[in-house]
């Protein structure tokens, strides 16, 4: 059994320093205030024995303990009813009670001595993992660390495992433990571990050259509901604002990262907290009742409530820095280049360069996000930052290449009391005549991410596609309830979206779901960001019947699909059905078997598609002068 749970050998060690750790922060938790206790874990190594010792000054363990617990797979003294009654407040890093079964990975008998305070030293003696063992009593405390109490594991190690790397192993998982820890070969003995994250980031950081007098650098530490996240900072040259530490910023060994999620103090996976890979300097810290735990194997956390609020607490951390910047940069620029750099921000620390997703919990980030105030808002008077938590409940968005030049504008101007749409007002009484744009929100310069943050809380409500103005004025009113919404996003096929502006595709649910009046003989609206279907024609209700059957079906023929409606939008404003129906027949993806189980044939889409070319909105139109530019 422990084979199958732990296919790392290296865990012993890590195994019996967290039984010893939660041995001696029990024992601490017992004690009076006044009283002095130093917590000890000492491990050793004899390479002419081939001996592996470890030791602590823990609680120690009562023959009951042993019998009821260590000895029995599965049953953990922490998880005990009865010592849960005792200890409501305490909170263990092992709690599997298959501790012990590791050690019969690299061993074929263990010797065990333990005492409790106050009691006899005991030694068992375990000869192999089928539960043979002999129990004594023994007259001296010699192995019991400083004689007391505590408990002390011995391994005598097969020929066939490679003690070479013991060292680099136990430094690698012992980072941050609360009391003191040292490791010894052949009576060569150093400290293990660190007093504080920022001690052992800077310890790293050496190696690079990098001391922590460097003004170029500081450490952040946010420490709230029983997690501590500690992130190095560097000076951008060019900003001169504080911004994360990346990957790209230093070359670290694997076994030594600047990186990884701990529980008191033991490190358990080693990427930056939140993250699924290496994506900035931080080591997060997880200690007391709120802890999580870890699996089986020591490889990763449990998900449940207090994994989501330690992911809370180090999305948290990192945003702080991410508002700082925002305050940093309006110190400095505008608040609509400050709003644009904090985007780009937030769109790199969600995604890879290659438009992977990195963040372990998107929508936990996603939640964290809306709490920061980095988006702009602005109406005639004034520009001002507001969290999308803080967002008016009906924003709008604009789109025309002048008001898009007064945004530029503003870019460049620092006083919040001029805003785009005052420009313009300036400029032309009728920009702004026939709507009733109370807030908008200039969305520019906003990222896929911001987008997409922007969508999960808000709908169209309406739009007014305006030929005479060269405009799109869409109206976005927040959701009832997130987690319903009147239309249905379809992401674009990436390789579409290098071609075309539109990287989603808006379909609406029905009819009445926004207002659609002024602009309700189109067929679509193209915005510079999302395409629009107006739900008048065939072809959108076709449209809308497979995308709603594709939950069930391969996202490869959503992405497909995407791709085709897009580009087939475009050219059909300005070219026939029969050139649409010859660019389907031409495409591999939209063979026969591309329509199995859709709800409609390859004959019925191809019937939805009009004869003639189609009426659709878009400013771009105004402004091209190359008729196949999609095509």
């Amino acid at each position: 059994m422990g084979h199958t749970l732990y296919n790392d050998t290296t865990v012993v060690l890590r195994e019996l320093v967290q039984n010893g750790i939660d041995a001696c922060r029990l024992y601490n938790s017992t004690l009076k205030s006044t009283a002095h206790y130093e917590p000890k874990i000492k491990i050793c190594y004899d390479k002419v024995k081939r001996e592996l010792k470890v030791q602590d000054n823990g609680t120690g363990m009562s023959q009951d303990s042993i019998f009821k617990h260590l000895l029995r797979v599965g049953c953990s003294r922490y998880q005990d009813p009865d010592f849960i009654n005792e200890h409501p407040s305490f909170h263990s890093i092992s709690h599997f009670g298959i501790g012990l079964l590791t050690c019969f990975m690299v061993c074929d008998d263990v010797d065990i001595y333990t005492k409790e305070v106050g009691g006899v030293t005991r030694l068992l003696q375990i000869k192999d993992l089928h539960g043979n063992f002999i129990m004594r009593e023994e007259r001296t405390n010699s192995e019991i660390l400083d004689g007391e109490h505590g408990s002390t594991f011995i391994l005598r190690l097969r020929p066939s495992i490679d003690t070479k790397d013991f060292k680099t192993i136990v430094k690698k998982w012992i980072v941050l433990p609360s009391m003191q820890v040292t490791y010894s070969v052949d009576g060569e003995e150093e400290k293990v571990g660190f007093d504080s994250a920022k001690d052992y980031i800077y310890a790293q950081l050496a190696s690079q050259g990098i001391m922590e007098s460097d003004a170029n650098y500081k450490v952040d530490i946010v420490r709230k509901n029983g997690v501590e996240v500690t992130s190095l900072l560097k000076k951008d040259p060019l900003t001169k604002v504080w911004r994360l530490c990346d990957n790209h910023d230093f070359d670290i060994s694997s076994d030594t990262p600047l990186v990884g999620t701990c529980i008191e103090g033991i490190r358990v996976t080693s990427n930056t907290p939140g993250f699924k890979n290496f994506a900035y300097v931080s080591i997060a810290n997880c200690f007391g009742e709120n802890a999580p735990y870890t699996n089986v194997a020591r490889t990763n956390i449990e998900r449940g409530d207090k994994y989501d609020n330690m992911l809370r607490a180090v999305y948290r951390s990192f945003l702080k820095i991410v508002d700082d910047q925002t305050r940093d940069l309006t110190a400095s620029y505008s608040l609509t280049w400050a709003s644009a750099e904090i985007s780009y921000v937030l769109n790199k620390i969600v995604e890879d360069n290659y438009g992977r997703n990195c963040i372990l919990s998107q929508e936990i980030f996603d939640e964290c996000a809306k709490e920061i105030a980095f988006l702009t808002i602005e109406d005639q008077t004034a520009r001002k930052l507001l969290s999308l938590n803080d967002f008016p409940n009906k924003v709008w968005t604009i789109e025309n290449r002048a008001y898009n030049a007064a945004t530029d504008i503003m870019r460049e101007v620092k006083e919040s009391s001029h805003t785009a749409m005052k420009i313009l007002g300036e400029c032309t009484e009728s920009f702004c005549a026939n709507d009733a744009l109370e807030c908008v929100f200039p969305n520019q310069y906003t990222t896929s991410y911001v987008d997409n943050l922007f969508y999960s809380d808000f709908e169209i409500s309406s739009l007014n596609g305006d030929r005479i103005h060269r405009k799109l004025c869409i109206c976005w009113k927040r959701k009832e309830k997130v987690d319903k919404s009147n239309w249905m996003i379809i992401n674009v096929s990436r390789r579409a979206s290098r071609r075309v502006a539109e990287n989603k595709i808006f379909i609406p649910l029905s009819k009445d779901c926004f207002d659609y009046s002024k602009n309700k003989d189109d067929f679509a609206i193209l915005s510079s960001k999302v395409c629009i279907l107006i739900p008048e024609n065939t072809f959108y209700k076709v449209v809308k019947r497979i995308f709603e059957s594709f939950d069930k079906l391969n996202n490869r023929r959503a992405d497909d699909l995407s791709y085709f409606i897009i580009h087939y939008i475009h050219v059909l404003s300005k070219k026939k059905n029969e050139d649409v129906r010859r660019y389907i027949d031409s495409q591999d993806e939209f063979t026969e078997s591309f329509w199995n189980g859709l709800p409609i044939t390859k004959q019925e889409f191809l019937d939805a598609i009009p004869a003639n070319p189609i009426s659709v909105f878009s400013n771009d139109v105004y402004y091209t002068h190359e008729e196949d530019l999609y095509f």
